[in-house]
């Protein structure tokens, strides 16, 4: 297709940069569609190279920030988002802030730069930046509902954090008791679920991950958070739930477990109705279910009209299953 083409399959509509020639905007074309490609395909370190080798020739272009023109402007502000999409699943937060807040000086897109700043920080334990960072991306999309719950979450996490740091002082000179508390004991099984969240995430985005591993680690979050007191006022510790649901309804999708990812997704649909993010793991679970269903069909049908029409429905899927925008 035409340069010119390749810009509508970014996640807002520009015009080609008066400094890209076509030629440069073939290469660009070409390291974007590849690190999608591997992006999808769960291959997020070569897919962050590609985005910089993309942010790398299309800045070249460029000799100063003054001489950008808007179009230019959001080409690379897509670039930053892509490459920052990629940090974010390979755990390397420092990345994501930094894309982040390229992103919002070229001033497009920037409340999602401020949410994907705010939700790197959050993963660097730094409540209090974060907090900001959602505020912001509050203030330029007031109506936004997940934001609003982003924000929610932060501020939560640094009422808890002040809270800690308030027992500790209080208990630095007394002697240490026994017998935890009730809040003491919610307190060290949140710590151990944030410990096994992390485990799990580190072996799941690892170069090479081990996701019967991931698996294990989720399980003892889910087990040791269904422990505890329930609490629908505590926000915080339900996001969490939420999320580690998620987490293992994907690694179970990666082991072919599609009924318990199924449950996993229902899970989360219940746990919050209103948010996206159970309804699409449901969805994905769905569309690799059929995957399956339709490989599986092709190793057994033997005669040429029924393979034709399975292969005709596996290109189908296959084209669906490989979108051009990332999330």
């Amino acid at each position: 297709f035409p340069p010119s083409a390749f810009l509508w399959r970014m996640e807002t509509f520009v015009q080609v940069p008066e400094n890209l020639s076509d030629r440069m905007l073939h290469e660009v074309q070409a390291l974007v569609t590849q690190g999608n490609h591997l992006y999808h395909q769960g291959h997020y370190h070569e897919a962050m190279e590609l985005f910089s080798d993309a942010l790398r020739q299309a800045t070249s272009c460029f000799k100063s920030m003054a001489e950008i023109s808007d179009s230019g402007k959001m080409l690379l502000s897509n670039l930053y988002n892509r490459r920052a999409a990629a940090a974010n699943k390979v755990q390397n937060y420092a990345q994501v802030i930094s894309d982040a807040r390229e992103m919002v000086a070229l001033g497009f897109q920037a409340a999602k730069a401020y949410v994907r700043m705010g939700g790197a920080m959050l993963n660097l334990g730094q409540c209090t930046e974060a907090r900001d960072a959602y505020r912001k991306a509050v203030a330029l999309v007031p109506g936004n509902e997940a934001y609003a719950q982003y924000l929610k979450t932060a501020e939560e996490c640094c009422a808890a954090a002040a809270q800690t740091e308030a027992a500790r002082q209080a208990q630095a000179g007394a002697p240490p008791s026994p017998v935890p508390s009730p809040a003491g004991k919610v307190a060290q099984a949140c710590e151990r679920i944030h410990d096994s969240l992390k485990k799990g995430n580190k072996v799941f985005f690892a170069e090479k991950p081990d996701y019967i591993e991931a698996l294990s680690h989720y399980n003892a979050a889910i087990d040791e958070s269904s422990r505890l007191p329930e609490d629908p006022q505590d926000t915080a510790r339900v996001a969490q739930y939420h999320t580690l649901l998620g987490r293992r309804a994907q690694t179970l999708n990666k082991l072919q477990r599609f009924k318990d990812a199924l449950s996993d997704a229902d899970k989360m649909i219940s746990l919050a109705p209103f948010s996206e993010k159970g309804y699409a793991h449901k969805a994905t679970t769905y569309i690799m279910l059929a995957h399956d269903a339709l490989e599986n069909g092709l190793r057994q049908v033997e005669h040429r009209e029924g393979r034709a029409l399975l292969q005709q429905q596996l290109a189908q899927l296959e084209k669906a299953m490989s979108p051009s925008e990332l999330p």
